[in-house]
């Protein structure tokens, strides 16, 4: 998952800051690093376990190797979990693939189409499932577009999911699918499901704000990036320690599929 250019390490992200001469002078080479995260698409996503011995972190979207440099092609990402019983020697314990969702871009040609959401968080549920956050770009208060066609909170299980962590898949230039987004046979991915979708203007008109429309203050932000449960009147199960939100959320994704 390292960034790696001309043999070494190279975490930058090709976006100099405006010096003199608008930065000019740089810029690195390649402007995509070949293997590992691309520019700007590190761990984004990190929650911890209730006890607080387990850490996972999710990277942005998908491995240059593995088709990151393409929204058309960046499909899967990775998840990492470490053992951080002692918080000061964490101990990487288990990696798995997650699948990114699929989107049309209405701006975009039908070649163009569909593209990959990348993700910005995640926050664990319970045993294995997760909520995670997806969205399209460019497109919200303040952007070029003002209608988003795609922001949602999803849902993804690892219980079924194959572990990766070893030498197979993590060395610098291994790949868990190809450049083309084609992911390996011998891995399975978790398992996906779309939850809630807050684009919805029915829903989001009865609290003022909306999506599309006017640049105004009433417009939806393009970014959505972090999540949280609070307990709310009859929404306290979702928050509730005893309440099994996990296989109640699975029964949903199975209704769906």
């Amino acid at each position: 998952m390292i960034p790696m250019r001309n043999g070494p390490e190279s975490f930058s992200a090709d976006s100099p800051p405006f010096y003199d001469n608008k930065g000019a002078g740089d810029d690195v080479f390649p402007a995509n690093n070949p293997t590992g995260r691309d520019n700007n698409h590190g761990f984004e996503g990190l929650t911890v376990t209730r006890g607080g011995n387990t850490l996972y972190v999710l990277m942005k979207a998908t491995l240059n190797q593995e088709g990151g440099t393409s929204k058309q092609t960046e499909r899967y990402t990775r998840l990492v979990e470490y053992n951080i019983t002692v918080p000061s020697a964490p101990q990487y314990a288990r990696e798995f693939v997650v699948p990114l969702p699929p989107y049309n871009d209405p701006t975009a040609k039908k070649s163009k189409n569909p593209k990959m959401a990348a993700q910005s968080e995640i926050f664990r549920i319970q045993d294995g499932q997760f909520f995670v956050p997806a969205r399209d770009s460019s497109a919200g208060h303040g952007q070029s577009s003002s209608l988003s066609v795609y922001r949602h909170i999803n849902v993804f299980d690892i219980a079924s999911a194959t572990d990766i962590k070893g030498s197979v898949y993590g060395c610098a230039n291994c790949s868990i699918a190809t450049d083309g987004g084609v992911l390996n046979s011998a891995s399975t991915p978790a398992t996906f499901c779309s939850f809630i979708d807050f684009n919805v203007n029915s829903q989001l008109n009865r609290f003022s704000v909306r999506n599309g429309g006017a640049q105004d203050a009433s417009l939806l932000d393009e970014k959505w990036e972090s999540i949280g449960i609070v307990i709310v009147d009859g929404l306290a199960v979702l928050a509730h320690p005893k309440i099994d939100i996990g296989n109640r959320i699975q029964r949903l994704c199975v209704l769906r599929r």
